[in-house]
């Protein structure tokens, strides 16, 4: 994930507290370099549909949570990728 400036990523929601149903999207937040845009972002969710075969939703920052949704989305988040 080097290429799209990526710091850390996540996943969360139902697959990351194991409920996931064949209907499930994937969620995925990720913590992001400065150079990095909103436009930018459909290319890490683009490149992880094609991989996963399935929809992905990408977040940009933990910060983009609700208050109630970021305390789930701290205590359920687990990590997929952090630079090194």
């Amino acid at each position: 994930m080097p290429r799209y400036d990526i710091t850390e990523a996540y996943l969360f929601d139902s697959y990351a507290r194991n409920e996931a149903d064949e209907e499930s999207d994937v969620d995925i937040c990720i913590e992001c370099g400065d150079s990095i845009t909103l436009f930018s972002l459909g290319g890490p969710g683009v490149a992880l549909e094609a991989a996963l075969g399935r929809s992905v939703d990408v977040v940009c920052g933990s910060n983009s949570f609700h208050p109630r949704a970021q305390q789930r989305y701290l205590k359920d988040r687990n990590l997929l990728y952090a630079k090194s």
